[in-house]
């Protein structure tokens, strides 16, 4: 599996509490740059964003959902459990889906799930859907 990530810069997320930029991983030149997917000239070093605390980093589980996104850690997904509403992080080496509660779920049936959202953007409520 060739690893992929996105990442987002925390003073963003708290001054721009609903849309702050996301920056995707690109290879350019045979160098790893995160490029912010709004605005493809504002672009930082991998390195520099890995080793740098001012950011979130958060990887590519290796799989998509139902209509072909890929699920990101820090995703909100709609799980095929009851129409319940989780985010994607990882515990122990490994992808798991967990609620406001606390409550998870480490068997997921990924394909079957649907990307809602992400922790970072937006405002989804943390309830089932009825």
């Amino acid at each position: 599996m060739k690893y992929e990530f996105r990442a987002w810069q925390k003073y963003e997320i708290e001054r721009q509490k609903n849309q702050p930029r996301k920056f995707v991983m690109r290879e350019i030149d045979n160098h790893l740059f995160f490029v912010c997917e709004s605005d493809e000239s504002i672009k930082y070093s991998f390195d520099e964003v890995v080793i740098n605390n001012d950011w979130i980093v958060e990887q590519h589980i290796g799989v998509k959902d139902k209509n072909n996104i890929k699920i990101f850690e820090g995703d909100i997904v709609l799980t095929n459990e009851g129409n319940w509403i989780a985010h994607v992080e990882y515990y122990q080496d490994m992808a798991i889906c967990m609620d406001e509660f606390g409550g998870f779920s480490s068997y997921c049936d990924w394909n079957e799930f649907e990307v809602i959202g992400n922790t970072h953007q937006g405002k989804i409520k943390w309830q089932q859907i009825k």
